[in-house]
């Protein structure tokens, strides 16, 4: 309540504790006596560090710089926090930011970077509310380490393979339909019932092909062209995807104080987008090559197809 708020605001780390869930439940009744356990054996644990060594500590953090994109990250957060209605007292930012530089210190840095603020929601959460929300504004706002819609290019497949799937279905042009499907239909019935399974494949081959639509060449490297540039575009976000994850990955791993799920959260974002990304391009391939066999009439009119249109949202 109110009268406890400046007691509350004392405590700088504030870790939300959650009930022990169905799976371990077993072994929270099973956990040994405070008393039991404090006759067992000791362990060994290293020795705690010197007044000396905390004052090296110290010294060193007090040294770490701010930075310009540290500074306007917090800006950022105060903003947020603002936003959702929560109030962080001047004390409190300044604790904040000594934890930060600790960390810096602690893991041989001598700059704050953004990614530090992955504290942000140990400290600035008035409630256990509050802490997930920030979390997510971390990972998503921050670090953009979130998965990418991708809607853009979910919609130039699919408009190209409808678009594909179409010509493929167009009937040739009527003139000299009829008597090429009558030959066709005539060598088949001179071929009877004892012609080879071959035969008959061949025959339903050929009378398939030459009742398709033809294009021509210019057409159909109009075609292959567009599908090139939509590939080149997701070539150049995969590219971008990837040098994310692999910066973030560089980061993380000089991080002693980063838990190592958080860290994985963060990658897997990232690699949920290359895998959709690989998918879709793999389907773009496989149009891409849909097109390039399509039946070809060097005498058609050198007309180029209109380009296809699609939703960017």
């Amino acid at each position: 309540d109110d009268s406890l708020l400046a007691f509350h605001d004392r405590f700088l780390l504030r870790v939300p504790v959650a009930p022990v869930g169905d799976a371990a439940f077993a072994a929270l009744l099973q956990l040994a006596d405070p008393a039991a356990a404090a006759a067992l054996p000791a362990v060994d644990a290293p020795a705690p560090i010197t007044a000396q060594e905390r004052g090296a500590v110290r010294a060193a953090a007090a040294a770490v710089a701010l930075g310009d994109d540290t500074v306007a990250a917090l800006t950022a957060l105060r903003a947020e926090l603002a936003r959702l209605g929560s109030t962080v007292s001047d004390r409190r930012w300044r604790q904040l930011v000594a934890l930060m530089r600790c960390a810096a210190a602690t893991e041989g840095r001598a700059t704050l970077a953004p990614l530090d603020l992955w504290l942000v929601p140990y400290v600035a959460s008035a409630d256990a509310e509050t802490l997930p929300h920030l979390a997510d504004w971390v990972s998503q706002t921050l670090l953009q380490a979130v998965a990418q819609p991708l809607t853009w290019l979910g919609h130039a497949v699919s408009a190209f393979e409808k678009q594909l799937d179409l010509e493929q279905r167009l009937p040739a042009d009527a003139e000299g339909l009829d008597d090429r499907a009558g030959k066709l239909a005539l060598a088949r019935s001179l071929a009877g019932q004892d012609s080879p399974q071959g035969l008959d494949r061949l025959l339903s081959a050929t009378l398939e092909d030459r009742t398709r639509r033809r294009f021509s060449p210019l057409h159909i490297a109009a075609r292959q062209a567009q599908v090139a540039a939509v590939a080149a575009r997701a070539a150049a976000t995969a590219g971008q995807v990837q040098a994310a994850h692999d910066s973030l990955a560089a980061q993380c791993a000089q991080r002693l104080w980063l838990p190592p799920t958080l860290v994985a959260g963060w990658l897997a974002a990232h690699g949920d987008t290359l895998a959709r990304l690989a998918g879709l391009q793999a389907r773009l391939t496989t149009t891409a090559r849909g097109f390039a066999v399509q039946p070809v009439d060097d005498a058609l009119p050198a007309v180029p197809p209109a380009p296809l249109a699609w939703s960017d949202t």
